[in-house]
Parts: structure tokens; C-alpha cells; sequence
């Protein structure tokens, strides 16, 4: 069919989209695909695949202990900034290279903006401060400009 638009003269063509309604034409609105979602995926960080999977299970697991949300709501949401940087740092998600735990804390507070890092103290280590886990849902979904909860 490229063959047919080639033989046809320019005029007509310039002027079939001259005629052409375009007022309510928007170019950022327009339907994602699945293919746009796994291109956008495949380009995003081990944070992400990290994220995505403690916000699927409701689970994270570290060297030294495992937390699922249950046991986190009781605790106030607290838990340890070691372990949950272990926990991402553990696995490689075919990533060669992590990002260090001043910049996954950095992403984390940006993917969740209701985090709070608590620095240490005489008597506490550094701590993290998550929340209910359907609003982490909501922000990541937001942050990714996507619906994957």
C-alpha cells in the first residue's frame, strides 16, 4: 500500500490533511499497550522489580529476619534500614550492578512519599518507616505512571 501513496501526487495529499478536523486532538492522550508496558519495564531499575515484588507477596525477606505486612502493621511500620537494604541487596534481578543504600533509600522516598527514614540514635539503629500497604500500592502505581496493583 506505500506504493500507492508514493504515485499520488502531493497536492491531494496536503490537501487531504489540510481538510482534516484536528481540534480535539491530544497528543498525550493515547492507549498503552502491553508492549509499551514491557519496553518501559524492561528500561526501569532493580528497585522497581524489588518494589514490585514485596508489594505483590506483602512480603520482605532479608538474611536476618523476614517481615510480612501483618507483622509490620503491629510494629508500627518499622523496620530496620539494614534490612530492608539487605533484602534488596540479595537479590540481582539480572541487574550486574545495585544501587548503593544512599540512593535506594533516595528512590524509595521518591516511589513512596509517605516513608520516613529515621537516622540512629544512642540506642536505635537506623530505621525505616513504611505504611499500610494498599496506599505503598497506590503511590507505586502512581510514581510508574501505571496500574500493576
Amino acid at each position: 500500500k506505500v506504493d500507492n501513496i508514493l504515485n499520488v501526487d502531493a497536492q491531494k495529499i496536503f490537501n487531504f490533511f489540510m481538510k482534516r478536523d484536528i481540534s480535539k486532538f491530544n497528543p498525550t492522550k493515547f492507549k498503552r499497550t502491553q508492549k509499551e508496558t514491557n519496553i518501559k519495564e524492561f528500561s526501569l531499575g532493580s528497585e522497581f522489580d524489588f518494589w514490585q515484588e514485596v508489594l505483590e507477596n506483602n512480603f520482605i525477606s532479608s538474611l536476618q529476619n523476614d517481615y510480612c505486612w501483618e507483622y509490620l502493621k503491629d510494629q508500627k511500620y518499622k523496620l530496620l534500614k539494614a534490612h530492608l537494604y539487605n533484602s534488596y541487596s540479595i537479590k540481582s534481578y539480572g541487574f550486574k550492578t545495585k544501587l548503593n543504600n544512599v540512593h535506594f533509600f533516595r528512590i524509595t522516598k521518591k516511589i513512596f512519599p509517605d516513608v520516613k527514614l529515621v537516622n540512629a540514635t544512642r540506642n536505635e539503629k537506623p530505621q525505616i518507616i513504611l505504611y499500610d500497604i494498599d496506599k505503598m500500592k497506590e503511590d507505586f502505581n502512581k510514581f510508574y505512571n501505571s496500574k500493576y496493583f
